[in-house]
């Protein structure tokens, strides 16, 4: 994809994460389809996201709901890079989504060693929590239907915004 980039908003910080996790750790599918609704008080901004994870990076292309690509992020070799096609505002960056999506998607024990010194993992079936200097800073809320993973919550709890993730068939 080819197009504007954002310019000013650094899309490689992480929150939690002391570096990307390593995509050998990624136990997930190849190929995933999510729609990811970004809620802050009134105002909800939903976006269909298809990406393809390997041992080499990730690629995660987000569409409208209609299905028109508009922008792409990439993650290889512990950069992320993002490109968009239309004129928009992510509702949160780039690097926001890729570290949300590994503390979600990634098992514990490779987010474990990969958080900053002051933070831990918490992990249950249908819960995981991120706690730094013994406070919870991120609630992640599995829900399943038949075994199946159905749809995910994402909260980091100091900030006004949600990512509510549901889960497509392949």
């Amino acid at each position: 994809m080819t197009g504007c980039q954002t310019f000013g908003v650094n899309h490689n910080s992480k929150i939690y994460l002391n570096r990307w996790l390593s995509m050998d750790t990624y136990e997930g599918e190849p190929s995933f389809s999510h729609i990811l609704n970004f809620v802050s008080g009134e105002q909800s901004h939903q976006l269909l996201f298809q990406g393809e994870a390997n041992s080499s990076g990730m690629v995660m292309v987000g569409m409208s709901e209609v299905g028109i690509p508009l922008f792409e992020i990439q993650l290889r070799n512990n950069q992320i890079d993002y490109n968009s096609r239309v004129a928009m505002e992510l509702p949160v960056s780039a690097g926001t989504i890729i570290e949300a999506f590994q503390l979600i998607f990634w098992p514990e024990q490779a987010v474990q060693n990969e958080l900053k010194s002051a933070c831990r993992v918490d992990n249950r079936r249908e819960r995981r929590e991120i706690y730094c200097h013994n406070v919870l800073a991120v609630e992640i809320n599995y829900s399943f239907e038949n075994n199946i993973l159905n749809s995910v919550q994402y909260k980091p709890v100091d900030t006004s915004w949600i990512i509510n993730i549901t889960t497509l068939e392949q």
